[in-house]
């Protein structure tokens, strides 16, 4: 995390990225937004960050991608059958 947040400072942007973390016993996924603001000077004076647990909808996304691929090999097997 600590070379996140020093890119942040050297880009001197809002930058985003997806970590794994493992938190009490369970991997999970989060999305996690750094912005960098500055003081009167204009010097960087801290890093404003948000995150959000992603852990269910890449699951979900998982999922979804398992379920097409198992449609995808019935309709190939259904059409094996149906041409014997």
């Amino acid at each position: 995390m600590r070379k996140r947040y020093a890119d942040c400072m050297r880009l001197v942007k809002t930058i985003s990225y997806n970590q794994s973390l493992h938190l009490q016993g369970v991997n999970t996924r989060w999305s996690t937004t750094l912005t960098p603001f500055r003081d009167p000077n204009s010097r960087i004076d801290r890093l404003i960050g948000t995150s959000s647990n992603i852990t269910s909808s890449k699951l979900l996304g998982k999922a979804g991608r398992i379920t097409a691929k198992r449609e995808r090999l019935l309709e190939a097997v259904a059409h094996k059958i149906s041409q014997c």
